[in-house]
C-alpha cells in the first residue's frame, strides 16, 4: 500500500550567534559575570546589561 502524501525527513543542523540584553529596576542582575557589559548610574537602581549568546542545535523535519 502506498501512501498518499510524499514524507521528506531531513535534519538540518544549525548555530546562531545573537546579543543578549537584560533591563532591571531593581538593581538586579542576570547576565554571566565575565562576559557582560554592565551600565548603570551611580546611585541609581536600574541596569542595562549587554552580553554576547551562541546558540546550538538540531532541526528534524518530519
Amino acid at each position: 500500500m502506498h501512501s498518499a502524501f510524499y514524507k521528506n525527513r531531513s535534519a538540518y543542523l544549525y548555530a546562531t550567534l545573537d546579543a543578549n540584553y537584560f533591563y532591571s529596576n531593581d538593581g538586579q542582575t542576570l547576565a554571566p559575570g565575565n562576559l557582560s557589559r554592565s551600565f548603570s548610574e551611580v546611585g541609581d537602581r536600574q541596569t542595562h546589561e549587554l552580553w554576547p549568546g551562541l546558540a546550538v542545535g538540531l532541526k528534524v523535519a518530519l
